[in-house]
């Protein structure tokens, strides 16, 4: 009987056991990752049963040793310590499933954001209050009526009005447009922005204009203080010349003064003046280093400046000169020569250290004006027979000759620094512009451009240190200065002004690096000019 009895409570007693731990399981379900704490009684008899031999009925009894209800108490407890400490399983998946959409809207509007209708910020009393009807007969409303229309409400008023403004104004500008600030507007937005704040970061010119292309048509500059007015020259000026190296300009006139100033463009103060006995000044130009000055006059002789120590040399009479007259001349860029125009077609080449005569050079007709390559390679002569003579400096000889196209006589001549174009005057005021490398093969080059803007003779002729500009002047009529664009081959109608009041220009120059234009005149002032382009002196 104890044997049947024994399988009979083992099996009882071992369902309960199963029934508990279902009841446990579906009570309480393990979080993943946490180990659920296991009661003692429990594990101690499970090792107990491990180690344990013998048969089902002893083993039986051995687990359930103690009372089943003290088990299910000991369970409890833990799946409240659990609880308390963790949290339930329940609520632990609900607020799981509830932050897993909210994580997907925030997502979303990373992404883009909807246009979202805005309040106003505040509104009116006074306008909610009137309720008016407005007469459409008035004038001022007249505009927005409709036809059988004699009056409107405040509302309907305010609406038109509305209207007829995004009408005129093309609506909701971008930057206001709630519905169009999504990610990639806002992202260059803030690129625009980064921009902006980088242009504003560092004062001065956004453009440096130097850079730019010099405008064909319309010509920038600025009317500056007279170059010489802390003193005026008493006599026509004959000579101004920018210092090669300095802010300096040096004025000569034929009242036997030589002066210095400073370039300032707004008192241009003196800093020397030179006068000279019995000397009136025709020609006076700069060394290549700009140490010195050499000034010609209707003498056989000439003067040497020295600017660093302040003597006035005078040279010896020139062996082997004929004339009695050395009053123009031009210095070679390379520094070594100094090229005299004598009469009958004469050119005497004298060397700027020894101050003698180097050779003499003959043309045919009559000598007008000279002028030296960028190079100091050759020299070129223009006459009254209308024909330019290139004479080689190391030969010492006429290596080619070509004719002016319509010329009958030439009166100046002049090539740009690098060496490019020439530019020769004559009697007439026509001007014809050449290419220097056509100048050297043909003897009737073509001229590229044909300057006719000047009615009176041809006096003058400059280019600037870049060859971009091309002045030319005439002494015979007042104001006759023209400023010629190199590359379209346009004269600049804005210059000068017609507010200017410039008497006969008698010389001009450009200043090294273009910044400034001079011009002397009859009445002994030297106008003077910024141009805005060029933003170095």
């Amino acid at each position: 009987m104890l044997i049947q009895i024994k399988p009979r409570v083992e099996r009882k007693v071992t369902s309960k056991v199963s029934d508990a731990g279902d009841d446990a399981k579906t009570r309480k379900k393990r979080v993943p990752g946490r180990k659920k704490p296991e009661p003692a009684n429990f594990s101690k008899d499970t090792q107990t049963t491990e180690h344990q031999e013998g048969s089902i009925a002893d083993t039986s009894v051995e687990v359930h040793c103690g009372p089943p209800e003290d088990y299910l108490a000991t369970v409890e407890k833990a799946q409240q310590l659990e609880e308390l400490v963790l949290g339930a399983e329940d609520d632990v998946l609900t607020a799981l499933s509830e932050q897993t959409p909210t994580a997907k809207v925030k997502k979303s509007k990373q992404t883009s954001q909807p246009c979202v209708e805005r309040k106003p910020a505040w509104v009116d009393d006074d306008d909610a209050a009137d309720a008016t009807s407005i007469d459409i007969k008035d004038s001022r409303y007249r505009k927005l009526a409709k036809v059988g229309e004699t009056q409107i409400s405040q509302v309907e008023h305010q609406k038109r009005l509305k209207k007829r403004f995004d009408v005129v104004t093309g609506g909701v500008p971008a930057w206001a447009d709630l519905s169009l600030m999504d990610s990639a507007k806002r992202h260059q937005s803030d690129d625009e922005e980064e921009e902006e704040r980088e242009l504003t970061r560092k004062t001065g010119d956004y453009i440096n204009k130097s850079s730019l292309t010099l405008s064909p048509t319309y010509l920038e500059y600025k009317t500056v203080t007279h170059a010489n007015k802390a003193q005026p020259h008493k006599a026509p000026v004959s000579t101004v010349r920018f210092h090669p190296t300095s802010q300096v300009i040096m004025t000569a006139s034929k009242d036997q003064n030589l002066s210095f100033f400073q370039v300032d463009g707004k008192t241009n103060p003196k800093i020397q003046s030179v006068f000279i006995e019995n000397f009136p000044i025709y020609s006076a130009r700069f060394s290549t280093d700009g140490c010195r000055v050499f000034l010609s006059s209707k003498r056989k002789s000439f003067y040497e400046y020295d600017m660093i120590s302040g003597q006035l040399l005078s040279s010896q009479p020139i062996k082997g000169l004929n004339d009695q007259s050395m009053s123009c001349f031009e210095l070679s860029p390379c520094g070594k020569y100094m090229a005299f125009i004598g009469v009958y077609g004469y050119i005497y080449i004298l060397s700027t250290k020894s101050k003698e005569l180097i050779c003499t050079l003959k043309m045919n007709g009559s000598v007008n004006c000279i002028t030296f390559s960028s190079d100091g390679e050759h020299l070129y002569s223009f006459g009254d027979d209308a024909v330019v003579y290139v004479w080689q400096m190391r030969s010492r000889e006429c290596v080619h000759r070509f004719r002016d196209e319509g010329c009958l006589n030439g009166t100046c001549i002049s090539i740009d620094s690098l060496n490019h174009h020439i530019v020769c005057g004559s009697e007439v005021g026509i001007a014809n512009i050449y290419k220097a490398t056509d100048c050297l093969v043909e003897t009737e080059p073509k001229p590229v451009k044909v300057v006719n803007n000047l009615l009176t003779r041809c006096t003058s002729s400059r280019f600037n240190s870049s060859g971009q500009i091309l002045a030319l002047a005439s002494l015979n009529t007042e104001k006759s200065v023209k400023l010629v664009h190199m590359s379209s081959g346009s004269v600049y109608q804005n210059f000068p002004s017609t507010a200017e009041k410039m008497t006969y220009p008698s010389d001009l120059d450009f200043s090294p690096n273009s910044g400034y234009l001079a011009t002397g005149t009859s009445k002994g002032l030297v106008h003077m000019y910024r141009l805005q382009h060029f933003s170095n002196y």
